[in-house]
């Protein structure tokens, strides 16, 4: 049988940060899997470019965290990093933090533009998508205006799929 605890013991019980709340352990996992990596770089790169990539770790010199970066394996200027945000609600707060990590990216490994691409589980606030067009090869991608900070930025929700 277990020991029992002690109230003074929880109050000084910390989860470390990885498991709390919010820090989209589950989305991160799931946009490492390859199949769901090839997918998105099949979408927004080309199906050639599938085997290219590898996954990068996100913490930027600021200490700001974006959920996953997709790394070109090679140097090729048609190849360009990938960073992938998943977003309870997206709004202009929200695409502020999206320049603040191509910025970062940007920084720290030199190579620019980036493909940004959010998917939106909750809402896109209609202050953002007033300034989005439909893809015209994929068209349940929202295309943000992303010059000069990014090549491309893509919004996906419930709405667009």
């Amino acid at each position: 049988m277990a020991a029992p605890v002690h109230s003074q013991e929880l109050h000084s019980f910390l989860l470390p940060h990885k498991h709390r709340p919010g820090t989209d352990l589950m989305s991160k996992h799931v946009l490492l899997d390859p199949t769901v990596m090839g997918i998105v770089i099949d979408t927004v790169v080309s199906p050639e470019a599938k085997k290219q990539y590898s996954p990068w770790p996100t913490e930027w010199v600021d200490g700001n965290r974006s959920d996953v970066l997709y790394i070109p394996n090679t140097h090729n200027d048609e190849l360009h990093p990938i960073i992938v945000e998943v977003q309870h609600t997206v709004n202009n707060d929200f695409i502020l933090r999206l320049m603040s990590y191509a910025i970062s990216a940007y920084r720290e490994h030199n190579k620019r533009p980036l493909i940004v691409i959010t998917f939106a589980v909750s809402s896109i606030k209609y202050e953002v998508t007033k300034k989005t067009i439909r893809n015209k090869r994929h068209p349940f991608l929202l295309q943000y205006p992303s010059q000069p900070w990014a090549h491309r930025c893509y919004l996906i929700d419930n709405h667009s799929i």
